[in-house]
This record gives C-alpha cells, structure tokens and sequence, in this order.
C-alpha cells in the first residue's frame, strides 16, 4: 500500500497548529485579524522555494511537448534539467514526463542522455535514483545503467518499475545521479517505455548557465504532516512540471518541542538525509540548496527565555545542531534562524522566540542571533549561511496601522550586524491589512503589499545584505485570512520586484501550500489566473512583460 511518509516526531493524529491570528474585538463586531505566524505541521514543519538574482541559476532546463497519451507516442510533456549544468561536475537531472500508458510491475522505463554523460552505478534500488508521482514516492525493481563515462556512444539507464504503478497521464518525476559530459554543447535526452516504444527526444544545454532567477519551491504541505514532500524529487514532480519551472531550492522546518529535536541530537534530523537532501556517504545532492526553518526556543520545555539565549545560556545546542547537520552531510544549509521572530512571542499564538513590539526583547533576540551564529560557525565543516526573517509587514514602520497601535515595530533593533546575517527575508503574502480594508487587488498591492516590498528593500540595501523572500503567495479569501484570491497582478508585481536588479533579490520561495482554513496552493484548482501568470513570468522561456532591470 502506497502512503505519505510521516516524521516519526509529526504522527497524523497529532494533527496540525494551523494558521497564528491575532484578533482584536470579537466576531461581526469589527474584528481585526493579522496573520503574525503561519506554520504547516503539529510542530510548525514545513519547506520551500527559490530564485537567485544576479546569480547564474542552477539549472538549465528544456521542455518538448510530444503527442497527447492516447497516442503510441511513450510520453508527452518531458522536462529536463541539469544541476549544476557544468561541463565535467557531478550533477542531478530531473526528468519530468506524463507516460501514455500504466507502468506496472517489470514494466521499463529507458533514458538515454548525450554521449559523454555518467550515469551513477545502481545494482538494485538505490539513492543516487528516486522517483515521485503526486505525493507519493513510486518502487522500482532496478536501475540498469549501459555505457561508461566518457563514452562517445549515447549513454542509458532503464528502470524497471516495482510494485507501485506509474500512472498514465500524470506527470512523473525521476531524480538521476550521474557526471555531465567535459565539453559544453547541447545534448539530447529520450525517454521510451516498454508500453510504447516510441521514444520522445528534448534538447538541453551543458555549460556556462547564463544570468537569471533560480527556481525552487515548497511542494504541497497538505493535510498530513508529510516531510518527504521537501525532496528535490517532489520540488519537480509536484511544483516545477505544474508551474513549467526548474525548482532547486526548498525548506524544511525543524520540529520545535524539545531542545533535543532542535539540535538534532539522538538522530532527530535524520530525516532530510531520507528526504534526498544528501546522500547515505553524507554528500549534499548537487545542484539543490536545503533551507531551514530553525526554531531557537523550544515551545515544550519548560522556562526559556530569549533574554537567557542572549547571555548564551543555550550555545551548546546550537553546536550540536552545526554537528548534526554537518554529521547529515549538510554542513551547507541556509538556516532561518527564529523565523518570523516579529510575532508576539511567549504568550501569544505564535512562537516563543517571538518579540513582539518590545525594544527589550528585539534586543535580546539581536543578541542571541550573534551567540547562535557564532557558535555555529566555528564548528568544523561549517559553512552555514544565515537568513534573518521577519514577516514583511515588520517593514512597513509607520504605514503598519496595526503595529502602531501598540507602539509600533523597529526591525533596527533586532538586527545583529551584517556580519552575522547573509540574506535580509520578508514573507509577503497577497493578503490585506485586516477583514475590513475592502481593498481591490490593485488598492491592495500599491496601499499594502508594495510598500513591504520596499521597505524589505531599502532595510537591506542599508546594511549592504541581499534580499530574499523565503515566503510569498498568493491566498484564498476567508473566513480566517483576508486573502486577495486568484490575483495574477500580485504575481506579476512580485515577479517583476524580484527580477529589478536594482533590488538585489538574491532567492524567493513559492509558498505553495494548503490545509485548513490556509490556501496558497498556486498549482491547485483555487488561482488559475496566477497560475497561468506564474507560468509566464517564472516558466522556462518566460514571456513577461517586465523589464529584468
């Protein structure tokens, strides 16, 4: 029986901590809600999405169309990609593809690349070979690879399906490991089945990658607690083929109870080397950067306090969470450290490292994000970079009507020094101020959501660090959040911030999920609009109207 994979720290009867609201008033007597913290997962888990600026991307990708299913064609639809696309670098290719027909057991699946490609050895089932349809990872008998590196001849692996069918006319991701050919050029990919033998061809490029957004994304947090939906397999499968992108980068969040699942001690962050994110000889997959959401205060255990971690009270931790990650093969994560750290902390509905409005406590959390950063990078192996990430509305000084109500916010007096921080993050979401702003979409980008956009930008460029936006999305309406709904110009608008150099966006992160009474899915049935949007701006030869700056 096919399931989703559960974190052993995340069972399904658990359930989920859902959407963080801040309410003032009461019902249908003007309630204000603001979102100060949304997190997927009983223990705030979840992942995400990327696009570099003034970066050569990861990945290259190409596309073909062949013929629908119900001819004798083997697939339609297939994608490629290649990262890094470096002559001689050892590389992962993704190959998305719809087959034309069920693939059962003992059915084959054979993919031939470009002479001079190596495609990694695999005597049976192996991890250098994974292969997702929907949310599910599919079995395989085998992977039989033909001809050795170097080859001049076209280089082949044949998978032989296992006992999990691979469904007709639904996209199908397979993950390979191998080493591109040493001389850059452009290759050609097929892919045939043993239900139909034709097979389909697809260029695509090796060499230098030119200038342009890198691509990643959070899959589908759904209704269970499915962590493996973070793989590089699933980023493809579930959000690059949907949205016609090349996604290579996404976020896990780490589980939040105890200090033991935060450091990773016992072997609690074994799974992301289950998820694909390195390999069993601790190897990080080529070509794909793992973000992490770290929680820096447990929510279970006991007096913690942020003032306690700026007296580096709790260093120790956060030394053995560099050891266990480095110990994974992941010594090169991008951490978020205490993210979305503006919501109103300890006693609120949200994290514990939360801060509020509070100077006091934003000072605090300055301090502790020096102890952890420090303490993490003098650990052998290291080389972390770190992401300070408050929502984007933290940016909005005295235009943020609901901070000011209680004194307002300064993202100053959090910051640490931008020699301590590596990207500045702002999760901006296509919602508006309260229930009541009555905001059209373009009332609500230009009153609302631009001016986050530039006060995230302006902050950044103050202190000489790179822009990201780990969070962003476009949201259904209500009843909870005032979501914009299908809102393709937020798309756009966000689309065309990222690519204006002037901006130095260095990644941004689709957040593409949905669960109770939270909906951002952009490949779902809710946004077709944004979809199509997103498609054109982002998509493999992207057709938007915007100037890249």
């Amino acid at each position: 029986m096919e399931t989703g994979i559960t974190h052993p720290d995340c069972p399904a009867s658990e359930g989920r901590d859902g959407p963080h609201v801040r309410r003032e008033g009461s019902p249908g007597r003007g309630v204000t809600t603001r979102r100060r913290s949304v997190r997927a997962g009983g223990v705030r888990n979840r992942f995400h999405r990327l696009a570099g600026l003034a970066v050569a991307p990861l990945a290259l990708l190409a596309t073909l169309t062949a013929a629908t299913p119900a001819s004798a064609t083997s697939v339609s639809t297939v994608m490629v990609g290649v990262h890094p696309p470096t002559p001689g670098a050892t590389a992962s290719y993704p190959i998305s593809f719809i087959p034309a027909t069920t693939l059962g057991d003992n059915s084959t699946i054979t993919v031939q690349a470009a002479p001079g490609t190596t495609f990694s050895a695999c005597p049976s089932t192996c991890s250098d070979y994974t292969i997702a349809q929907g949310g599910l990872l599919k079995k395989y008998a085998a992977v039989s690879v033909g001809n050795a590196g170097g080859s001049t001849t076209a280089n082949t692996f044949v998978v032989t399906v296992g006992s999990t069918d691979i469904n007709a006319g639904k996209s199908v991701t397979i993950l390979a490991q191998g080493t591109n050919p040493t001389g850059s050029g452009t290759g050609t990919l097929t892919i045939s089945t043993s239900k139909n033998l034709t097979p389909v061809s697809v260029n695509y490029t090796i060499g230098t990658a030119s200038a342009g957004l890198l691509q990643g994304a959070v899959p589908n947090g759904a209704a269970s607690p499915m962590l493996a939906l973070s793989s590089p397999t699933y980023l493809q499968s579930m959000f690059g083929a949907p949205t016609s992108t090349e996604p290579s980068l996404a976020t896990a969040y780490i589980s939040s109870n105890n200090w033991a699942q935060i450091d990773g001690s016992g072997g609690s962050l074994a799974f992301l080397q289950t998820q694909g994110w390195s390999t069993p000889d601790n190897q990080p997959i080529p070509g794909y950067q793992l973000v992490i959401g770290v929680p820096i205060l447990p929510s279970k255990n006991g007096s913690v306090s942020l003032q306690n971690g700026a007296s580096g009270t709790y260093n120790g931790y956060f030394r053995q969470l560099a050891t266990s990650l480095i110990g994974e093969g992941l010594g090169n994560s991008w951490l978020r450290l205490g993210y979305e750290f503006d919501n109103s902390g300890l006693k609120g509905p949200s994290s514990p490292w939360g801060t509020g409005n509070s100077i006091t406590q934003e000072g605090y959390f300055a301090q502790f994000w020096r102890q952890i950063v420090t303490t993490m990078r003098a650990v052998t192996g290291a080389n972390f970079k770190f992401v300070w990430n408050p929502d984007g509305y933290a940016f909005l000084g005295q235009n943020d009507q609901q901070y000011l109500k209680s004194g307002g916010f300064s993202p100053a007096a959090a910051w640490p020094g931008s020699q301590y921080v590596d990207f500045v993050g702002a999760d901006v979401y296509d919602w508006q101020p309260t229930m009541e702003t009555g905001y059209t979409q373009a009332e609500n980008w230009a009153n609302f959501i631009e001016p986050q956009l530039q006060g995230a930008e302006q902050f950044a460029s103050s202190e000489g660090v790179p822009l990201a936006f780990p969070e962003w999305g476009v949201m259904s309406k209500g009843p909870v959040f005032p979501g914009m709904g299908d809102d393709p110009s937020y798309v756009n608008g966000m689309y065309c911030f990222m690519v204006n150099r002037a901006n130095n966006v260095a990644w941004e992160s689709y957040s593409n999920t949905s669960y109770q009474d939270w909906n951002t899915q952009i490949t779902g049935s809710s946004f077709p609009q944004s979809l199509a949007a997103f498609r054109s701006d982002f998509g493999q030869g992207s057709a938007s109207a915007c100037n890249p700056g």
